[in-house]
C-alpha cells in the first residue's frame, strides 16, 4: 500500500462497499431508469476505479416487499464469479430460510457480511433487531443496514452496536433521514461507546455540497466507508465527489479503501493483486 501514497487520489482503485445488482422480483415503475445489469456493474466500476464492489441482491429487496431474499441470495452468489464482484447475503426476518441460507453463504470467499433493509422489507428494527444482530454476532461478521426510513433509523443501529460491540455495524447512507435531518449518522456514531458503528457515502446524499466535510469535520473520516449505491446511482459520480472532496487525502484514502481493508481482512489480497 505504500506505493498508494505516490499517485493522484482518483488513480487510487476505490473499494465500494455498498452497491446493488441483479434483476428486481416484480414490475417496478423505475425500471426503465435503473440498471441492474452485471454489465453495467462492470462498466461503471471500471469508469469509476473500484476494483472492488461488494453487493446486495436487487431481487432481494425491491420493489418492496417480503420473501424473495433466498432467490435474490442464489442469483447473487452466481455474480460473484465476475473479477472484483463480492456480495452481502441478505436476511430477512419475514423470510427465515434465509437465516440458515446466510450462515452457508458465509463460508464462501466472496460474502463478506449480512445486509438488512427494514425499510424494504418492512419491519421494525427496534424488535427485529436482537434476533439479527445476535445471528451477526454468532456468525462473527459485519452487518449493513438501511438507514434513514422512520424503521431503521441510524441511533436503532447505534443501540445495537453498543449491544454487540464485537461485530461491525455499518448505518448506511450518510445524512439520510425521513425527518430531513442530515446529522443522525454523526450523532450516533459520535456516541456509540464500542467505536464499532460506521456509515457510507451510498445515496444521493452523497453529492450535497458540503455533507461530507461537515461529517468529516464533527467526527474525522475513520468511521465513513466508500458506498455509490450503483444500480440506483451512476457511481462515477459518487467516486468523483470523493476525490474532489475538500478534505485531506489522507481522509480520502480512509473512505476509499483503508476504512474497507480494516473491517474486511480478506478483501485485502485481491484489493492488491
Amino acid at each position: 500500500m505504500n506505493s498508494l501514497n505516490t499517485i493522484p487520489i482518483n488513480e487510487i482503485p476505490a473499494i465500494d462497499i455498498h452497491s446493488h445488482t441483479g434483476s428486481v422480483h416484480a414490475f417496478s415503475a423505475t425500471d426503465c431508469i435503473e440498471n441492474g445489469t452485471t454489465e453495467y456493474l462492470l462498466r461503471t466500476m471500471k469508469l469509476a476505479n473500484i476494483k472492488i464492489s461488494a453487493n446486495t441482491s436487487r431481487y432481494a429487496i425491491m420493489p418492496r416487499g417480503s420473501g424473495y431474499s433466498v432467490e435474490g441470495n442464489r442469483q447473487m452468489l452466481k455474480v460473484t464469479e465476475e473479477e472484483g464482484v463480492f456480495m452481502w447475503v441478505t436476511v430477512d426476518p419475514h423470510e427465515p430460510d434465509t437465516f440458515n441460507q446466510a450462515a452457508d453463504y458465509l463460508k464462501h470467499p466472496k460474502v463478506i457480511g449480512i445486509k438488512i433493509h427494514p425499510e424494504e422489507h418492512e419491519y421494525e428494527l427496534e424488535k427485529e433487531g436482537d434476533k439479527l444482530f445476535s445471528f451477526a454476532a454468532k456468525q462473527n461478521v459485519p452487518i449493513l443496514g438501511h438507514a434513514g426510513a422512520k424503521s431503521c433509523m441510524p441511533e436503532t443501529y447505534g443501540f445495537f452496536a453498543d449491544r454487540f460491540p464485537e461485530i461491525p455495524v455499518i448505518a448506511a447512507h450518510l445524512g439520510s433521514g425521513f425527518d430531513g435531518d442530515p446529522g443522525h449518522h454523526i450523532r450516533a456514531i459520535r456516541e456509540s461507546r464500542g467505536g464499532n458503528l460506521y456509515t457510507d457515502t451510498s445515496s444521493m446524499m452523497s453529492l450535497v455540497s458540503n455533507l461530507l466535510e461537515y461529517a468529516i469535520g464533527i467526527m474525522g473520516a475513520d468511521h465513513i466507508l466508500f458506498g455509490t449505491d450503483s444500480g440506483n446511482y451512476f457511481s462515477p459520480c459518487q467516486r468523483a465527489r470523493i476525490d474532489g472532496a475538500f478534505i485531506s487525502d489522507c481522509d480520502k484514502k480512509k473512505i476509499l479503501f483503508e476504512n474497507a481493508l480494516k473491517l474486511f481482512p480478506k478483501l485485502e489480497s485481491v484489493y492488491l493483486s
